[in-house]
């Protein structure tokens, strides 16, 4: 497909911009579970966690696998060595020695942080709000190797895939094929992580995620049928599932934990297909303001970490929490790394090419 889909460049810019509300209604959470956490807790923040993380991220591991396959099929494997190189890999590397730094810092200083430099570099304390940038490294290597390895079979590997998918209803594909995929793979990834850098029960959650995008970029009728599933079956089974995951997140029993990987992988693919079907149908067209938020969404992200954090310690400090405190440092993050945006990151093309992998 090499028309411009509008509603995904909209759909990647928001969701990595909502990254700073997600983080935000953390420090806010009952649970009280995150980096900072305030005394003063609200349900709102709970309500909002649990909405965000159900869909945010798995839209987005399958937005990335479509533009993958799109790039590789279309530029080959130099062309996306330079572009993942450019815009994945040397925005994390810079990210983590400057901003991560400064949060560490910050972090240790306020007291929420205990600083051991090897805890800190092997442990992972570093990676934080950068972990999803390692799986789509791992992503797009893997998924390069294949593109490589099996070249032409490859595609006619994928049509076998369509043809089976045509002929299968799509609500059983999404309420039982694709969950029980993820529940494999997170049975085969319960191996020790890898200094607690890479999780790699974390990078097989999302890897079906990412290989089910680069299937809808090979298949323009699994893409019609992902983004027109009918929005009320999915948004009443995503509500019903991600309720359930809710009540019983503290039953901890194997047959407990399974349950629970399958109530939230059928949560996942509902909630991730009413995504495509609310973008598609209201910003499916060319939009300056979306243009806009997916051109400042990448420094918005990267930057929204330590800023959360930092505005975060100060209202804990001064016992400004809530519904009223969470407002606050949603607002001011946002206000704050649109400026770093609009009048540093883009106006020095040195900075521009470190924070976004290119210049604008």
């Amino acid at each position: 497909m090499s028309n411009r889909i509008y509603y995904m460049d909209a759909m990647r810019g928001i969701l990595m911009m909502l990254g700073l509300v997600y983080h935000s209604a953390k420090t806010f959470s009952t649970r009280q579970d995150w980096i900072i956490y305030s005394e003063h807790t609200t349900f709102v923040a709970d309500v909002t966690v649990q909405m965000i993380q159900i869909f945010r991220m798995p839209t987005f591991f399958i937005i990335s696998g479509y533009f993958a396959a799109l790039t590789l099929q279309k530029y080959g494997v130099k062309k996306f060595l330079k572009v993942r190189i450019s815009r994945i890999i040397l925005p994390l590397i810079v990210t983590a020695l400057t901003l991560n730094s400064l949060q560490a810092y910050l972090l240790t200083q306020s007291g929420w942080m205990e600083f051991e430099l090897s805890s800190y570099l092997l442990k992972g304390q570093w990676v934080t709000h950068l972990w999803f940038l390692f799986n789509l490294v791992i992503y797009f290597l893997f998924y390069l190797f294949i593109f490589t390895l099996f070249g032409s079979k490859l595609e006619s590997f994928m049509k076998k895939i369509d043809l089976f998918l045509e002929k299968t209803p799509f609500t059983l594909i999404l309420l039982f094929l694709l969950p029980f995929i993820i529940i494999a793979l997170l049975a085969i990834g319960q191996i020790y992580p890898i200094y607690n850098i890479i999780k790699t029960a974390q990078v097989f959650n999302y890897l079906p995620f990412f290989l089910f995008g680069v299937l809808l970029h090979n298949s323009a009728n699994l893409l019609e049928k992902f983004s027109s599933y009918p929005p009320i079956v999915s948004f009443m089974l995503a509500l019903i599932t991600g309720i359930i995951v809710y009540k019983i997140h503290h039953f901890d029993s194997f047959i407990w934990t399974l349950i629970k990987a399958y109530i939230l992988s059928v949560s996942m693919w509902f909630s991730t297909s009413l995504c495509f079907y609310l973008f598609k149908k209201f910003t499916n067209r060319a939009s300056t303001l979306f243009k806009y938020l997916s051109d400042i969404s990448y420094t918005v992200y990267l930057f929204h970490h330590v800023l959360i954090l930092s505005i975060g310690v100060l209202l804990i400090e001064y016992g400004i929490g809530g519904l009223f405190g969470m407002v606050i440092q949603i607002v001011l993050a946002s206000i704050i790394a649109i400026l770093i945006d609009r009048f540093v990151i883009s106006k020095v093309g040195l900075l521009s090419l470190l924070y976004n992998g290119k210049k604008r």
